[in-house]
């Protein structure tokens, strides 16, 4: 993957970085088969745990801005997802 071409497709706003490709049903951006904020997640920490939820801080599905992201347990993500 070309971090070049992926960040070509992300629209930097003062709040989120929003995602300019494919999105999916569910609102979260697509880049080929892999879902854009786990990608932009993991660029930005590449020795996190790839069994990790990543959470959306800002509740913007489309973000994929990594300080808006959080590397949780699907525990933790379900609970989080229940409060909003």
């Amino acid at each position: 993957m070309r971090q070049e071409e992926f960040f070509n497709l992300v629209e930097e706003t003062e709040l989120c970085w929003n995602w300019l490709g494919r999105i999916d049903k569910d609102g979260y951006g697509r880049y080929g088969r892999k879902s854009a904020h786990r990608i932009s997640y993991y660029l930005a920490n590449p020795s996190a745990s790839q069994e990790l939820d990543i959470d959306h801080l800002c509740y913007n599905r489309a973000c994929v801005r990594p300080s808006h992201l959080e590397g949780v347990t699907e525990k933790v993500n379900l609970e989080r997802r229940r409060k909003k």
